[in-house]
Formats: structure tokens, C-alpha cells, sequence
């Protein structure tokens, strides 16, 4: 698997995962809307579409309000998103480390 990914937007139902604890571990990636798996691909494109299908479907349109966001929400929205994508690589790091470790007995001395 080549790691990790979420995409999602905040308040909506709709995210693509791959390799997250939430979907199968099959390098895949897989378009949850409302807590079910309703599309999965191995092409990153294809499920940005059928995302952006669904996102039509529910009629969501980007900042509705017409407020500017601040470059101070930017920032803290960008910083969270990377926290959160750092501890995900650390977890899927740890959860495969067992598979590169050499057994074997410790040899006295």
C-alpha cells in the first residue's frame, strides 16, 4: 500500500479513504457517504468524481455564505489537517513495523 489518504469537507457526510482504520486494507480507494462504503477503486481520480457526483447530488457549493475565510483560519485548518495526516502515517508506520523486524534469540553474554 503507498499510505494513507482522507479527503473530506467538513459538515458533509462524504470522505475517500485508503488505508484508514475505517476501510478495508486493500490499497483501494473507497468513497464513504453516510458511513457506507458506496464506491471503490484503485484510481485516485475516479473516486474524486464519483465524490464530486455525490457532493452535486446534495447540493453543496463551496463557502455559500460569501464569507472570506482569514489567512488565521487558513492556517489553523491547514495545520490540522497536517497533524492529523502525521499521526495517521505514524499509526500506519507502527501497525506494518512487525513485518520488516528480524526474530531470533537474543545470544547471551
Amino acid at each position: 500500500m503507498d499510505g494513507y489518504l482522507k479527503q473530506a469537507i467538513l459538515g458533509f457526510n462524504i470522505v475517500i479513504e485508503k488505508s484508514t482504520p475505517n476501510v478495508p486494507k486493500d490499497g483501494r480507494y473507497h468513497v464513504i457517504f453516510k458511513n457506507n462504503i458506496v464506491y471503490s477503486t484503485k484510481i485516485l481520480k475516479l473516486a474524486q468524481s464519483k465524490f464530486n457526483v455525490l457532493l452535486e447530488e446534495i447540493g453543496y457549493s463551496p463557502n455559500k455564505t460569501g464569507e472570506r475565510l482569514t489567512q488565521e483560519d487558513i492556517k489553523d485548518t491547514l495545520n490540522k489537517q497536517r497533524l492529523d495526516q502525521l499521526s495517521k502515517s505514524y499509526d500506519a508506520f507502527w501497525d506494518n513495523s512487525y513485518k520488516f523486524r528480524k526474530g531470533g534469540r537474543l545470544n547471551k553474554r
